[in-house]
């Protein structure tokens, strides 16, 4: 799940006018993996910064020339090292000279003589937060969120058979990950016995999570799914809170163009805090009153939360024959068109839930995964397709042969 930059040694650069304090942290650093440039002087510490981009500077405060505090607002003011973590290092001591490293900028303050191993996990945290500050900016995974107030309408069908089919439309792999807690049933959608879930993340500290722990709770399926499963036992769910979950996704949409979640059928605030992350919230219902009504409160909700109208698709679910209520009258009652009409197929569907084999991904040729990859498309179809020569999964070039793209 790493990214280029991220398997590159992060690197820091460590200025200070004292050649053997520089080569002290230095060589410390280097000893821990990371990459290290070191500069004697503020004025070449700028000229250093601009041409190597650090992920990170330690910055001693008393140097001839420029100080570390004028470096510092030096740094805050050139474009693209403006963010970069700095790390004060100084043999001032007390409240006024820490206030005055944090007015020039600073990230954090740390005394002479310095500990190694409070530098390392200081540095550790700004870097993790830097991370996060730009993940805000430069993020772009998209997650679609599984929703229903009233269960049993399939949402957890069409959560997993959309993650297989965005895997094969786009040939990348995709996270779906289980928020439905106490007895969440993705796992068992795909024939996975899991030896991790998301509740062994939620045995951290939030801020302690990183790309790596979420990694290792990720189960690969051949589909090309990665399933973060719900807690194994339903006594822990209530240990995988709302701020484990507000930094699990952002980690994901940073890693993965697409991700998909299954939500509770509440709204607790687990549940709200997956729907604020998400891009698309597919509100999944049957055809039939309790459900129609169901639908149309959460859309009430939904409104209330400021959630814009196209965030929203609605997927109705044929989970039974006949008798059902109409599809003009649905849409009249939910005062917009639906998105996708599933079928009553139940010599497909029932077989897949038994076998722990998603329906797409058993039944490739079948109306309802042609439904599904079309929708699929429309839903998530990136501004630029490739071109005459590029390569393309097949689904891809099937479904645009289809609708003619």
């Amino acid at each position: 799940m790493t990214s280029e930059k991220a398997q590159e040694p992060t690197k820091v650069l460590v200025v200070d006018d004292s050649i053997l304090q520089a080569r002290v942290i230095g060589d410390a650093l280097r000893k821990a993996g990371y990459q290290v440039q070191v500069s004697n002087s503020g004025e070449d510490a700028l000229k250093l910064a601009q041409s190597w981009q650090p992920d990170a500077i330690t910055l001693d405060v008393v140097m001839p020339g420029m100080s570390g505090y004028q470096v510092c607002r030096a740094l805050r003011e050139q474009g693209s090292i403006a963010r970069v973590p700095v790390i004060m290092i100084t043999s001032r001591g007390g409240i006024e000279a820490k206030v005055a490293g944090f007015e020039a900028g600073a990230d954090d303050y740390l005394v002479k003589p310095v500990d190694a191993t409070e530098l390392f996990a200081r540095l550790k945290v700004l870097l993790r937060r830097a991370r996060r500050a730009e993940y805000t900016v430069s993020r772009t995974g998209k997650l679609i969120a599984a929703f229903s107030l009233r269960g049993g309408v399939g949402a957890t069908s069409v959560a997993a058979n959309l993650a297989v089919t965005l895997s094969g439309l786009w040939g990348s792999d995709v996270p779906l990950i289980d928020l439905a807690l106490t007895m969440g049933q993705i796992a068992l959608t795909f024939n996975v016995k899991p030896t991790a879930s998301i509740h062994d993340l939620a045995q951290r500290e939030p801020g302690a999570l990183d790309d790596d722990a979420v990694e290792s709770c990720l189960h690969r399926h051949p589909t090309g799914v990665r399933i973060l499963p719900a807690p194994m036992n339903p006594e822990e769910a209530e240990m995988v809170s709302s701020t484990h979950v507000n930094v699990i996704l952002p980690l994901l949409k940073d890693h993965y163009p697409y991700l998909v979640a299954d939500l509770a059928s509440d709204f607790q605030e687990v549940t709200l805090t997956a729907l604020d992350h998400a891009d698309q919230v597919l509100l999944v219902m049957a055809p039939e009153l309790a459900s129609v009504r169901a639908a149309a409160s959460t859309l009430k909700v939904f409104s209330s939360l400021g959630y814009p109208d196209d965030k929203i698709k609605l997927v109705l679910n044929w989970t039974f024959r006949r008798h059902g209520l109409r599809q003009k009258n649905i849409e009249a009652a939910m005062r917009r068109p639906i998105d996708l009409v599933l079928p009553f197929a139940p010599d497909v569907f029932i077989p897949a839930l038994n076998r722990g084999v998603p329906l797409v991904a058993g039944h490739p040729d079948s109306e309802i995964t042609v439904q599904i990859e079309e929708f699929a498309f429309r839903l998530t179809r990136p501004e630029r397709l490739p071109g005459p020569g590029e390569e393309m999964t097949p689904m891809l070039a099937q479904v645009r042969e289809r609708l003619g793209v």
